[in-house]
């Protein structure tokens, strides 16, 4: 979509309303949402400090023009609601009004700069009845490829809800967004593994342990379509994101997948409701959590409740096992030398008695190791043929 002049109207700001739909609201949106409850979303959620101080000290600049579309005779913008929002605190509308005095500053600084326009603001208008095709280019281009980013979860809605609302194929998606590393397909397919999970009451939001942020505060959303990128997690889980014509699959786990499907997500985000902590330490893991699904003796610890790491380590082979705790020992034994050496001043009488203890007991363990080496050692050479 090419913007000229020719489309651009500038309208009061009190004719021109939040998208309560808008993606970036992502699981905290809907069509019930107040107004004043969009404010506080956007505020709490995504920030516009920076947007305040910019147009505080310059005004709204016309070359930033907002996306509106008309709906049952009111403008909703589709594009430009962090900036709709600071021109409702800054022009002082009602709808923004409690959150006037946490933007005091900033008003101020507007007034003393001779309250530069923020009040009627340069519109791009899509009639009601606009080719939808038209408005997903423009919004897939700005927000899934362009620096005016969604967060990965509001573009996963939005994918979701053009090819459901606005008969748009995951192809044309694709093509109009100018993606050729399948990164659409990915978002989608994980929005659609979590939907089917909710709809099949398997899983509730406010139960997770690990929390996300931005447009899904529930969990990070990053982690499923991430983890479901490796063949290993895919294949655990049976799943079938896509059918042959390429057309997604709103239901990707097999129904008796379902259970397991909730092992992976809890292992990964953790359940208050059932009291099980996340097995993943952090998002790091996941490549390691992904391989463990291939594993049937690891995926049997990790169902046990034990941590990825320690399931990790209960499996490794043994001689790179010892290798690597010989290594850990060695290396945390020298660091606490050298932190004695630096910080000898700091070190309390306390410490070091009770350190002749722990040393005591280091030393018990090496000892007892050595020996079970030794006694390796002899029942090798008793067994050598002569």
């Amino acid at each position: 979509m090419n913007i000229n002049d020719n489309l651009i109207k500038h309208i009061p700001v009190n004719e021109l309303f939040l998208d309560p739909m808008n993606p970036r609201l992502g699981e905290l949106g809907g069509k019930t949402i107040t107004q004043q409850q969009i404010i506080s979303l956007i505020i709490e959620n995504f920030g516009i400090d920076d947007l305040l101080s910019s147009m505080a000290f310059n005004g709204y600049f016309d070359a930033e023009p907002l996306v509106c579309q008309e709906k049952n005779g009111q403008l909703f913008v589709i594009e430009g609601n962090r900036r709709l929002v600071t021109s409702l605190i800054l022009s002082g509308d009602p709808r923004a009004e409690e959150y006037a005095k946490n933007f005091k500053y900033f008003i101020k600084l507007h007034r003393d700069q001779g309250s530069r326009n923020v009040s009627e603001l340069p519109v791009v208008i899509f009639p009601e009845n606009e080719d939808p095709g038209k408005i997903s280019a423009y919004l897939g281009i700005r927000h899934i490829v362009s620096t005016k980013d969604w967060d990965s979860y509001a573009k996963a809605r939005w994918i979701h809800e053009t090819i459901i609302n606005k008969k748009i194929s995951i192809k044309d998606i694709s093509t109009m967004t100018g993606d050729k590393s399948g990164t659409i397909k990915s978002l989608l397919s994980g929005y659609n593994f979590m939907t089917q999970l909710e709809q099949e009451r398997k899983f509730k939001r406010d139960n997770t342990v690990r929390k996300g942020r931005g447009s899904n505060v529930s969990y990070p959303f990053s982690w499923v379509y991430t983890l479901f990128n490796y063949p290993t997690a895919r294949n655990y889980l049976e799943l079938n994101f896509f059918d042959e014509n390429e057309q997604p699959n709103p239901r990707p786990i097999p129904q008796e997948k379902l259970d397991d499907a909730v092992f992976v997500v809890d292992a990964m985000f953790g359940n208050s409701e059932t009291g099980q902590s996340a097995l993943l330490g952090d998002s790091r893991e996941l490549p390691r959590f992904a391989e463990a699904l291939g594993n049937p003796e690891k995926v049997y610890f990790l169902k046990q409740g034990e941590s990825l790491k320690d399931v990790t380590n209960l499996t490794t082979d043994i001689n790179t096992r010892l290798e690597n705790i010989f290594f850990e020992c060695i290396k945390l034994l020298q660091e606490g030398s050298n932190r004695i050496i630096i910080d000898k001043d700091k070190i309390s009488d306390t410490t070091i008695i009770e350190s002749e203890r722990k040393i005591k007991n280091v030393n018990e363990v090496l000892r007892m190791i050595n020996k079970q080496f030794t006694e390796l050692k002899i029942e090798n050479s008793d067994g050598l043929e002569l």
